[in-house]
């Protein structure tokens, strides 16, 4: 029985508009910073927004980074890359009333910091049009 409920209330969150699950910040803050940008329930964001400071990971907070990643990775002979073909501008403004912001100048993607030649920009983020 107890299952039967949780799985209804996990519906019930699906279909609710402004319901969402989110991680915890202990959760987000376990993560590194590849598992944060393709985590569903994690962000990772400028720890300010000065150059050069560092990334941190934290809950999402609004129902459009909810279930947002900001990459997609896949595994190739045991070996992760970055998923190209993933288009994080669609994922984000399928959902109602949300709108991508693309990665800031000199961001360098998790798995690419070699070839980069400037780092510490902005990740991409799926936002509230308020925001």
């Amino acid at each position: 029985m107890q299952g039967m409920w949780r799985a209804t209330f996990a519906l019930w969150l699906l279909t609710v508009p402004g319901a969402f699950i989110t991680a915890s910040a202990q959760e987000c803050t376990s993560l590194n910073r590849l598992q944060c940008a393709t985590s569903p329930n994690c962000m990772s964001v400028k720890a300010t927004g000065e150059a050069g400071s560092k990334y941190v990971c934290v809950p999402a907070k609004t129902s459009c980074q909810a279930g947002f990643r900001q990459m997609q990775v896949s595994y190739v002979n045991g070996h992760a890359i970055l998923d190209k073909s993933y288009d994080a501008a669609a994922v984000c403004e399928s959902k109602s009333g949300c709108k991508f912001v693309p990665a800031g100048e000199c961001y360098c993607p998790p798995l690419e910091n070699i070839g980069c030649y400037c780092i510490g920009g902005t990740p991409p983020s799926c936002a509230m049009p308020d925001d």
